[in-house]
Parts: structure tokens; C-alpha cells; sequence
């Protein structure tokens, strides 16, 4: 009796700390509790119990902590771009793969470059020298890398898991460029003051 009383215990303890997931169409994932899907949106309480609420638009997946899966996601066939919901998930695969994988370092410090030339430039161009970084780092981020050899992942030759990780990985290099930019351009302005 005592047996089945801590096997019943251990089960019911683990659903309290098991944790549902929500997959935006960006690729980020949400770990979340206590999902309500209501209308247009899906509210969910956050780890420090604040609830939140997102866009159906914006989830492609719910995933319980039971097992269940709810797609959310809807084929539109009035974008000329549509995805299926298999194509979908591959192309997703793809963003949370950059997302967890990609570090972009080599954009943060060309970015950083920039910075520090448009920060040099402050003497000559006043406060137009911040044009330099934001030119040099939109002209770097948008550089494509189309060697693939980063990504260890057996559905690395699908084509929509390659558009969602190429996708990912220009979105975090254009952020990365930006981050640097800024750091360089501070860094050397608050040399020269």
C-alpha cells in the first residue's frame, strides 16, 4: 500500500513542475503553465506567475505536458509564400536550430569596427558620424554565408529547414552588427570625452 501511495505521490508531483511549450513563428520557444486558448489569443502564465498573451497569428504550435500537440498554424493560401504545416515545422526546426547554435560573433566585432571608425569620424562629422556605423553594419549583416557547413543536423539538406535557419541566422547577425556598432561608437566617444 505504501508502495502504490509513493508511486501515485511521484506522479502527480511531476505533472506539478511539467511544463507546457508554446512555438511562436519566429522560432522562439515559451516554457510555460496553465495554456488558455480564447478567440484569437492564447494566454499563459509565465515562471513568475505573471500571464501573458500572444497572437494566434504568431504560434505555430502548443505542446502539452501530456503529450498533445495543438497546431495552431493554418496554411494561407493567399500569401504567395505558403507553407504546408509538415514544411512549416521544418522551416521552424531551422530558426531554433540558428537560434540555439548561431552566435553571429563575427558580425558583433566587424560591427564594433564600424563603431569605433564612425566614432573617430565625430571630430570631422559631428553627430552625422553616426551615419558610419549604421551604413557599415547594414552593409555586413546583409552578407550571406551559403556555406553550410555549421549546421550538424540530419534535416540539414531540407530545403525549408535551410530557409528557416538562413532566416534565423540574418536576423541574429543583423542584430549582432547592430549591438557592435553601437558598442564601438560609445566606446570611442567616451575615449575622446
Amino acid at each position: 500500500m505504501k508502495t502504490l501511495f509513493l508511486i501515485t505521490f511521484i506522479f502527480n508531483l511531476s505533472f506539478l513542475f511539467a511544463q507546457d511549450t508554446i512555438t511562436l513563428m519566429n522560432g522562439k520557444e515559451i516554457s510555460t503553465s496553465g495554456i488558455r486558448l480564447i478567440d484569437n489569443q492564447i494566454f499563459y502564465c509565465t515562471d513568475k506567475a505573471k500571464e501573458k498573451c500572444v497572437s494566434k497569428d504568431k504560434v505555430f504550435i502548443v505542446k502539452f505536458c501530456f503529450g498533445e500537440e495543438n497546431i495552431i498554424y493554418k496554411t494561407d493560401s493567399s500569401n504567395d509564400e505558403f507553407f504546408n504545416v509538415e514544411q512549416m515545422r521544418k522551416y521552424i526546426q531551422g530558426e531554433i536550430y540558428a537560434r540555439k547554435h548561431f552566435k553571429g560573433n563575427l558580425s558583433l566585432s566587424s560591427g564594433f569596427g564600424w563603431g569605433i571608425i564612425g566614432g573617430v569620424g565625430y571630430g570631422y562629422l559631428g553627430s552625422y558620424s553616426i551615419l558610419i556605423p549604421a551604413f557599415g553594419t547594414a552593409v555586413t549583416s546583409s552578407f550571406s554565408n551559403k556555406n553550410q557547413q555549421d549546421i550538424i543536423n540530419p534535416l540539414q539538406n531540407d530545403e525549408f529547414f535551410l530557409l528557416g535557419y538562413n532566416e534565423a541566422k540574418k536576423n541574429i547577425k543583423f542584430k549582432r552588427a547592430i549591438l557592435g556598432g553601437i558598442l564601438g561608437y560609445l566606446v570611442c566617444i567616451l575615449y575622446y570625452f
